[in-house]
């Protein structure tokens, strides 16, 4: 039977991970630029120290701040909205150079994304 070895990387990682969740979890009231500040700073110090697996597990957290963080949910909701209103709009024009064009091949391209578009704002809307 084979033995499991567990890498002092495997080790330091998931260490990392560890410390980092905690952290996280324990700081939900800092802004995301406060979590990243932090992070950044504990980074610089296991650099400083020489701590390579330390830094890989809090390389690992900022990555995560920087994709999952989410400091006003309602005011990203609308960013995502108006976003979609404008994909709206610009299908939309160029839906209307394209039945300019009298085209018929673009026109139902223009028509198809037209609607993808709107697919996508009454997502948006619905979450």
């Amino acid at each position: 039977m084979r033995k499991k070895v567990v890498s002092q990387w495997t080790l330091g990682v998931g260490l990392g991970c560890l410390l980092m969740s905690g952290y996280s979890a324990g700081h939900n009231d800092s802004t995301c630029a406060e979590r990243r500040d932090e992070i950044l700073y504990q980074l610089e110090q296991a650099k400083l120290s020489g701590n390579r697996y330390k830094q890989s597990g809090l390389e690992t957290a900022l990555r995560n701040v920087k994709r999952y963080c989410q400091d006003d949910p309602i005011e990203r909701r609308q960013n995502k909205i108006a976003s979609a209103a404008a994909e709206v709009i610009y299908r939309s024009e160029q839906l209307e150079k394209a039945l300019e064009e009298d085209a018929p091949s673009k026109v139902k391209v223009c028509r198809e994304q037209l609607h993808h578009a709107r697919r996508q704002l009454a997502r948006a809307t619905e979450d």
